[in-house]
């Protein structure tokens, strides 16, 4: 008996009513079985009249309930899936072109030299490219800059390193060991973010680098911070923005 007890407190308040309403029916037909008398008779036809509209009342606002949390469903379905491309271009980890190279302030250009790629599916290097002829003169260092920039998460860095073949078959080196580019580098007020390549020749002969020939390779790594690392500086600059 207590779980029955129960079961009701639980209902809703229409379905308590309606349970009510069909108790006080079944007492009036009761009535109405030992009393000729038509208003009786009229009074339980129209509770039941009314059991069936609230039934069918009932019946439509689930329908509408159950609409309404699809819907409901639906949108939040469609906000998430917003966000997450939002939250995709905003963070995405990509290789661009530089505004440079994409316009001369008076027409659109089309870049024709390729963004860095990884030659197979499971090198973890991206090659760079020459975006032009570029003639390095023995023993000397040059800056070459890329016309790419690149877009990474606020925790990575981009070392670009030397490839292990350039030494032997083109006689040039990274003269600066490695690179690193930093997340904020990308599209600074001052350079755009455009990575420059710092190369020697350690050859006696001018070296000549074809455009679309490979040059550095780079790889994306995720870095760590000490426990008591407290830097807000913001970056306001290209190349050796961060000090001497």
């Amino acid at each position: 008996m207590e779980d029955e007890i129960k079961q009701i407190t639980k209902l809703s308040k229409k379905e308590k009513f309606k349970i009510v309403l069909i108790i006080l029916l079944v007492i009036l037909e009761t009535i109405a079985a030992f009393n000729t008398k038509n208003y009786v008779w009229i009074l339980v036809a129209m509770m039941w009249v009314l059991v069936i509209i609230m039934e069918i009342c009932h019946i439509k606002i689930m329908k509408l309930k159950d609409d309404l949390i699809k819907k409901q469903d639906d949108f939040i379905e469609t906000i998430t899936n917003e966000l997450k491309k939002i939250n995709k271009e905003n963070y995405m980890r990509k290789f661009e072109y530089v505004n440079r190279v994409l316009s001369n302030g008076y027409e659109t250009l089309q870049p024709n030299f390729g963004l860095p790629v990884r030659s197979t599916k499971n090198s973890g290097g991206y090659d760079f490219f020459a975006m032009e002829d570029i003639t390095l003169e023995p023993h000397k260092i040059t800056y070459v800059p890329t016309g790419v920039k690149c877009k990474m998460l606020d925790d990575e860095i981009l070392i670009l390193a030397n490839r292990s073949s350039n030494p032997k078959k083109k006689g040039i080196i990274l003269a600066s060991g490695i690179n690193i580019i930093d997340a904020d580098y990308y599209g600074n007020p001052d350079n755009d973010g455009e990575i420059s390549l710092i190369l020697q020749n350690i050859t006696d002969e001018p070296v000549i680098i074809k455009k679309g020939d490979k040059t550095v390779q780079a790889v994306f790594i995720k870095y760590l911070k000490t426990d008591d690392d407290n830097s807000e500086k913001e970056r306001v600059s290209g190349i050796g923005s961060t000090g001497r």
